[in-house]
């Protein structure tokens, strides 16, 4: 079913047959990378914001380029790959509608408005969404848009099982460090504790690339870890040398038995 537009005049409605507009087409034609730009079991630092598939009464656009368009290219539209569960489209596309389909139009908030959520699919400009009696499109609906925060982001993604070093009589732990920020991390520095007895060491982290990582290998010197169980915590930009994106995400524990 394809919902009609009560609140839109006929002269408004022959104003948004128009596809596209020659100031849009370039932003129109760049392609959306198939990931989800919200990740699955984080608390990654995001902001998100619902704009509108018609931009100054042209449209309607897909999610892609009405996130691209509304946020000149700093947010993407929310999305999923949809191959499997759906057998016909490639992606899916957070979107919603509302009864007030001129609000949409228009560009203009509408606290009032009653919302139902949908999916918008690869290059088709319409939202389906879907009750329990029946299912619902329109050509006028919101996109759900996610800024990723614009700065690093260093976490401690891994610490391995310490090896004992016989012939320095020390024993050696790896620490992976990665940066899931949008933009490169300067040098900083790693601390790891032995939590079971207070001992820590340091380790210098080089600058990383985003999505880069790095391991480390640091020392405890003169004993086993394992005494008798392994309790370390690691701890990244431990000095605080990074402006990050989430300051709270840069430790992780590590326990196992002896």
């Amino acid at each position: 079913m394809t919902t009609n537009f009560p609140h839109i005049t006929d002269k408004e409605l022959a104003v948004m047959s128009v596809r596209s507009i020659v100031g849009l087409l370039l932003l129109w034609m760049s392609a959306s990378a198939l990931t989800d730009p919200i990740l699955d079991y984080t608390a990654a630092t995001y902001k998100a914001a619902w704009y509108p598939n018609f931009y100054q009464q042209q449209g309607p656009m897909t999610c892609p380029q009405t996130c691209e368009v509304w946020t000149q290219g700093a947010g993407i539209a929310e999305q999923e790959k949809a191959n499997e569960p759906t057998g016909q489209f490639e992606t899916t596309h957070v979107c919603k509608i509302s009864s007030n389909e001129k609000a949409i139009y228009y560009g203009k908030d509408d606290p009032d408005a009653r919302w139902l959520y949908g999916n918008q699919f690869d290059q088709l400009q319409a939202c389906f969404t879907a009750t329990p009696d029946d299912i619902l499109k329109s050509d006028l609906y919101m996109c759900l848009c996610v800024y990723r925060c614009q700065q690093p982001d260093l976490i401690v993604s891994k610490i391995h099982d310490p090896t004992w070093d016989h012939a320095n009589n020390r024993s050696v732990v790896q620490v992976t460090i990665s940066n899931i920020g949008t933009q490169a991390a300067a040098a900083s520095h790693l601390r790891l504790t032995d939590t079971g007895n207070g001992s820590w060491t340091v380790a210098a982290t080089p600058a990383l690339a985003a999505g880069a990582s790095v391991t480390l290998t640091l020392y405890f010197n003169g004993y086993w870890v394992f005494d008798p169980n392994a309790e370390l915590k690691a701890e990244a930009d431990y000095k605080g040398e990074v402006d990050e994106c989430d300051e709270s995400n840069n430790t992780l524990e590590y326990f196992k038995m002896g």
